[in-house]
């Protein structure tokens, strides 16, 4: 238990905010911490897409500090009892699992036998001994010393959360699992309101028929084999549910299953199964298990075995190399070859496929993670116009929208960043927020009325929207002061702006200083001392609507001196879903249009085809009611639409 005057003022601010943000305070004040599981203040008040547990640690495949957040019916049970547990230490009871019963007693019991037992084994064993109950758990690979183990919640179907080697953490405790007796929390009263307005969201009832928003979303397995689903008493799905032989019922993360297809290389789906639920037995992260197995078969000639068999003896170190079990890092190293990038939560697997998550992979004090919900937020999902109301008074340069263009991504992924774990520490359902603020259902402030607490406010905050993102900025601030002060000794580094691609360091340097870090990636001391207040979601002046617009400096062949050329592109049709409304250039000389338009296809790689051909525009370009062919010059202040056109019919 934590009393207020352990804190002080602006820690015990944060820390009455509860969920994660309390978490983390208690972690920083309590020598030995190793792992927390939080519960937001929403889970415990029955609110309706609330159902997510925080669970915090520190990577033993980084050294960083990690959050998940994983679902079923645990954060339920667990918000009946208290806030959330900090496990300190290692138990001396052989084969422990903790206990928490319905009235709040706790005991530790031995059980032998449950390391030999798949996840969704340890689950039926434990229920069958103590009742109706949620359990955290980790798998048999944890045992056997895989650091990218996760760990399984709930049961038909189990929730995985699997970033950084969450199990391996747990299973060091000496924990076999944890066992939460206690009755869920009971919707509250408000849920019916709360749920017609979730009911006003295209994206949401898209989403909850199967219906795919975009690409990453389709289907990949038979339609007969799978349902969609979302955590207890949450209506939004995040996942699918595939059934097994055996007529259980096996969870499978949209973002997981796309790394199995690649390595099965059957885009249909068939076999996936297979793997995934070898996965979810072993307790390993499909992302990171698709990584590992790729590089292990592209240097080892052992390839003869059924991918399920394989996975399954490297894990549990009955053949390969030790590395394989300690992550795609460490196997790449065993080979001698290059490691894949990395992300922050530990997950190796390939480039960031856009500059926002380069960014956070590289910056972000939660890596990617908070990025699960952006889709929601970006193009041709929303709209420049709808994204640009969202995040006001923040301004976005035109082209901010488009995913491939670098403009306005460090802001962007601040202002997310703080959205989410924001949300995150009340224990909210990211992807129902963001598609809300995307579907115009709410305003941000509006949002932030039905999230918050009633009777919790933000000191300086204007409104409950801006208290949400005030939640997000200071408990991320935390987050990264207590991930430098513990760091170990060789961890992964990352975090600094050297890391960061040259044509991004613009759009790091705007993110570091939003978010009060230095070059380093570092906290300044000063900002820590303004924990608990509204101060860091204010944005500089230079970048509120009305300041300055944000300009791209490409240098031309153009003839002429070296006069600043500016000239504004809008994009129509088919051009904007693809680059956005439109972007300024800023070019030196006198720039034909040719020359420009190589410019924003150097801006957005992969875009050449849909702008130049032989020297000449793809699109239709007007200037005024002039259409323009490749060597016409361009002058300060032309402002040119852009538009495919077919002729003919």
């Amino acid at each position: 238990k934590i009393g207020a005057r352990d804190l002080g003022e602006g820690l015990g601010a944060v820390a009455s905010w509860g969920g994660a943000a309390l978490a983390l305070a208690a972690w920083k004040i309590t020598p030995g911490a190793t792992l927390a599981l939080a519960v937001g203040r929403a889970v415990r008040a029955g609110q309706a897409t609330a159902s997510r547990a925080s669970v915090i640690a520190r990577s033993p495949l980084t050294g960083h500090l990690n959050q998940g957040q994983v679902g079923s019916d645990l954060a339920r049970r667990l918000g009946a009892l208290c806030d959330g547990l900090l496990l300190c230490g290692v138990t001396p009871v052989p084969d422990a699992v903790l206990v928490l019963h319905q009235h709040g007693g706790f005991q530790l019991h031995s059980i032998p036998g449950l390391k030999a037992l798949g996840t969704h084994q340890v689950a039926g064993v434990l229920c069958e001994r103590f009742g109706e109950a949620s359990v955290l758990r980790h798998g048999p690979a944890a045992h056997a010393g895989v650091l990218w183990s996760n760990l399984c919640a709930g049961q038909d179907p189990a929730s995985f959360v699997g970033s950084g080697g969450l199990g391996a953490v747990l299973a060091r405790t000496g924990l076999a699992a944890i066992v939460v007796c206690a009755a869920p929390v009971q919707a509250s009263s408000a849920t019916d309101e709360w749920l017609q307005s979730l009911m006003r969201s295209p994206r949401l009832i898209a989403r909850a028929e199967g219906q795919p928003l975009r690409e990453a979303d389709r289907d990949p397995t038979p339609e007969k084999d799978l349902e969609r689903h979302g955590c207890s008493g949450c209506p939004t799905p995040c996942g699918f549910v595939l059934e097994r032989p055996d007529r259980s019922k096996a969870s499978a993360r949209f973002s997981a299953l796309r790394p199995l297809m690649d390595l099965a290389g059957e885009p249909e789906g068939h076999g996936i199964q297979d793997v995934l639920q070898v996965c979810n037995d072993l307790g390993v992260d499909a992302r990171e298990a698709a990584a590992c197995l790729q590089l292990f078969l592209r240097h080892d000639e052992r390839e003869g075995l059924p991918l399920t068999v394989l996975l399954r003896r490297l894990c549990l170190g009955e053949m390969g190399p030790a590395s394989f079990r300690e992550g795609t890092l460490s196997l790449a190293r065993h080979y001698g070859v290059a490691a894949p990038a990395s992300h922050l939560q530990g997950q190796r697997l390939r480039p960031a496929p856009d500059p926002i998550h380069n960014l956070a992979q590289h910056l972000g004090v939660r890596g990617t993670e908070p990025l699960r919900s952006y889709p929601f937020l970006v193009g041709q999902q929303t709209g420049s116009g709808r994204m640009r109301s969202i995040v006001a008074p923040m301004h976005l340069p035109a082209g901010s929208e488009a995913l491939a263009s670098t403009l306005g991504k460090g802001r962007l992924l601040w202002w997310h960043e703080n959205l989410i774990c924001g949300v995150d520490v009340f224990g909210v359902c990211a992807f129902s927020v963001a598609a809300l603020l995307s579907d115009g259902v709410f305003h941000l402030s509006e949002l932030g009325e039905c999230v918050l607490p009633t009777g919790l406010r933000v000191e300086g905050a204007e409104d409950q929207g801006e208290a949400l993102l005030a939640v997000g900025a200071n408990t991320l601030l935390l987050f990264r002061e207590l991930d430098f002060a513990g760091r170990p000794a060789g961890a992964l580094a990352s975090h600094t702006l050297e890391n960061v691609a040259p044509e991004l360091r613009e759009q790091g340097e705007h993110y570091l200083r939003l978010r009060g870090l230095r070059p380093d990636g570092h906290p300044d001391p000063q900002p820590l001392t303004g924990l608990g207040r509204a101060e860091w979601t204010r944005i500089p002046p230079s970048l509120v609507g009305g300041g300055r617009d944000e300009r791209i400096e490409l240098c031309t062949s153009g003839s002429g001196g070296e006069d600043l050329v500016g000239v504004e592109l809008r994009f129509l049709g088919a051009l904007e879903a693809r680059l956005g409304d439109g972007l300024c250039l800023l070019l030196k000389g006198r720039p034909t249009l040719a020359q420009a338009l190589q410019a924003v296809s150097d801006l957005y790689p992969g875009s050449e085809h849909w702008l130049l051909v032989h020297g000449q525009p793809v699109p239709a370009v007007m200037r005024r009611e002039q259409q323009l062919q490749g060597d016409h010059l361009l002058d300060h202040g032309d402002v040119l639409e852009l538009i495919l056109v077919i002729s003919g019919g």
